[in-house]
């Protein structure tokens, strides 16, 4: 009774995203989501897509995991990285006014070179490829154990639901189809907080284990530190920075970051409810606590899992289609090429889903491969800059977010005795190297270009 239950769930999703998706044959709609009459999407709209299209299934499970570990500072410390949301914001309308360019890859051609775009966007795609093998993975986790036959039909299935309506839409159906799923993820996520919290007889929003550092005060500093330039190697936030003028835009990503954030934080109570429920803490926090629900509680958590992982991944979808046919500019049919490197993106990603890879790990590693992009994005420049103003401070990262997830050892010293420690340390150092390195090179070529103008 429970497999179908959750079966119809899925498939009712599908039919319904399909439903409320618009058909989209133009490349303003298609391609910047404009609707019918060639108008950018208004404040309302924006601002659920960008929080919608950010609360992750993964940020809810993780906000959920880390609940259950740290208390309320679990909660605080995921919450950190949507600081950046309305940092994003303001910095590219400032980037908007200063050099009139319509997305972040003209930027980077401008100003530091073909090679130099062609490599921010192999990040960017590296990213939209994480997106979606570790969103559909959460949705199979609630059909069976990972690598299961049933984990695997169902995330596959629930793909192919989502891919079904972005390619009728492109990024017009992802706008629509996310103000429809924010609206019914809040409604979800406060029933389900309704239900599960109040299991808990003496919620506990202490950490697990006493002592400064073991109370996730290492994985705050760890978000505070990647917070801005996660945001930038994340098309799906960035994109929607371009689409309306720049008192929507501010707007917008003021009330989404303000939204999102306090959505982690209160589902983050769902793991702080599982610690005290109890059951097997070694599956993810909120299939712990839904499985002392019966099958209501889970077929709601099931529903909040879909519509947060879904509209990431049409968000995903979408953005893949840009960054392909428009970003790179790879052949004369932008629509077409669109939708088919959605359909590889779909079949692609969700190839990592089959080996459980850690899902937190998707977060965290390529946070510390993107600190190179802080510099980049924080001192815009109206003039062109040496390429290695570019390379140098985002290869570091690239380099030492690897290295750091392959052996993390390798760095002598650690901060703290937490679980993060490591983490921290590795982050620490990176910042700290890329700023070196792209100031020497920044300098350099704004000194040239001083002298060049006398």
């Amino acid at each position: 009774m429970l497999s179908w239950t959750l079966w119809l769930i899925l498939l009712g999703y599908g039919v319904l995203m399909w439903w409320i998706a618009p058909t989209t044959k133009t490349f303003p709609s298609f391609f910047q989501g404009k609707d019918r009459t060639g108008k950018n999407p208004e404040v309302a709209i924006l601002t659920a897509s960008i929080v919608v299209s950010w609360i992750f299934a993964k940020s809810i499970t993780n906000a959920a995991n880390l609940g259950r570990s740290y208390g309320l500072m679990g909660g605080l410390a995921y919450a950190g990285y949507y600081i950046g949301i309305p940092i994003c914001g303001i910095l590219i309308i400032r980037l908007r006014r200063m050099t009139g360019s319509r997305s972040l890859a003209e930027y980077v051609s401008k100003t530091y070179g073909n090679a130099a775009v062609k490599f921010f966007m192999a990040i960017v795609l590296l990213r939209l490829y994480n997106e979606v093998w570790s969103n559909t993975a959460v949705v199979g986790s609630y059909f069976g154990q990972p690598e299961s036959y049933s984990f695997i039909l169902s995330a596959i299935a629930f793909t192919v639901l989502v891919l079904i309506y972005s390619l009728k839409g492109g990024l017009r159906a992802s706008l629509v189809t996310d103000f429809i799923q924010f609206g019914l993820l809040v409604f979800a996520v406060l029933l389900t907080l309704l239900w599960v919290v109040p299991q808990a007889p003496a919620l506990s929003i202490t950490p697990q284990e006493s002592g400064f550092w073991n109370s996730g005060v290492d994985l705050l500093l760890v978000a505070l530190i990647q917070c801005i330039p996660y945001t930038f190697h994340d098309p799906v936030l960035t994109d929607r920075a371009f689409l309306a003028g720049a008192k929507t835009t501010y707007r917008a990503y003021l009330l989404a970051g303000i939204i999102a954030s306090s959505l982690i934080i209160l589902f983050s109570f769902v793991g702080m409810a599982a610690r005290v429920i109890g059951g097997d803490a070694a599956v993810d926090a909120p299939v712990q606590a839904a499985a002392a629900g019966g099958t209501g509680i889970l077929a709601l958590m099931l529903s909040v899992m879909m519509l947060s992982g879904g509209s990431t991944l049409d968000s995903t979808f979408s953005s893949t289609s840009k960054a392909v046919a428009i970003d790179l500019k790879v052949g004369s049919q932008p629509i077409l090429l669109g939708k088919i490197s959605m359909v590889a993106m779909a079949i692609v990603g969700n190839l990592p889903m089959l080996f459980g890879t850690n899902i937190l790990k998707a977060t965290t590693v390529s946070g510390t491969m993107v600190l190179g992009l802080a510099p980049i994005f924080l001192l815009i420049s109206r003039h062109k800059l040496p390429q290695a103003a570019f390379f140098a401070p985002v290869g570091i990262s690239v380099i030492l977010g690897i290295v750091s997830a392959l052996n993390p050892a390798l760095l002598p010293w650690q901060i703290g005795s937490g679980e993060n420690a490591s983490l921290l340390a590795w982050n620490l150092v990176t910042f700290i190297l890329v700023w070196i390195v792209f100031g020497y090179f920044y300098w350099q070529g704004k000194f040239k270009v001083d002298n060049s103008s006398k």
